[in-house]
């Protein structure tokens, strides 16, 4: 079996930077095990399968996958699929249209301007970021992110499960050290975090750098 494909960098406008997407067309026929397959071999954060809508009016089903699971939703993979789409259909000149992809998270209408070379897309998010079910084993999660046991926790914060597509485990520090690296890529996930996807680290920082709180994301090895 021969599939399509096309790699596109999303989020900037000169080459090698951004955010890259894989998209895979003419997918109706793959199982999920094989799409998932393809994710984990194309490694990029995430992977989008474009099929054919169930409703006639949209204009595509889409999965979007990371190289470890499936997700409902996520922004890069939207805005890109919907802009290959578009101006593969439009092909040359300036264009404003509206794409409706059918993803699990439910509509997403995205609408996508190009000007010159310039492409835009913009939509409303099916989901909004909220708590998750469950809780994190935070015995677990001093190590795993290479932190003290102490350095977990301030002001009332503690660590948590949000969902806005992928999962988060957010963990809440007692102090910024600068740059904390985490451990290498092969330790184990932290269990209950919802596969180890994500974590991001939160940590006060003074008010006169004119912000309540520093953030880092660091993906984690997904179990």
């Amino acid at each position: 079996m021969t599939l399509p494909f096309h790699i596109h960098v999303v989020f900037t406008d000169r080459p090698c930077a951004g955010n890259p997407l894989a998209i895979v067309e003419d997918v109706d026929d793959l199982t999920a095990a094989q799409m998932q397959g393809i994710a984990r071999q194309f490694n990029l954060a995430e992977t989008i399968f474009i099929q054919r809508p169930a409703d006639p009016a949209h204009d595509a089903k889409v999965r979007t996958l990371l190289p470890a699971t499936e997700i409902p939703f996520a922004g890069h993979p939207a805005v890109g699929g919907a802009i290959h789409l578009a101006t593969r259909r439009a092909g040359s000149g300036d264009l404003a249209c509206e794409i409706t992809l059918e993803e699990a998270a439910g509509p997403v209408a995205v609408t996508v301007t190009r000007t010159g070379s310039a492409v835009h897309g913009e939509f409303t998010a099916p989901i909004l970021p909220h708590p998750h079910e469950g809780r994190i084993a935070q015995d677990a999660l001093a190590p795993a992110l290479g932190l003290d046991a102490g350095e977990i926790g301030f002001g009332g914060r503690c660590p948590g499960l949000w969902a806005e597509g992928a999962g988060l485990s957010l963990c809440a520090r007692g102090q910024l050290r600068g740059a904390v690296p985490l451990p290498p890529s092969g330790a184990a996930p932290v269990a209950g975090d919802g596969g180890g996807r994500a974590v991001g680290r939160l940590s006060p920082c003074g008010v006169q750098s004119g912000c309540l709180a520093s953030a880092t994301l660091t993906a984690l090895r997904a179990g």
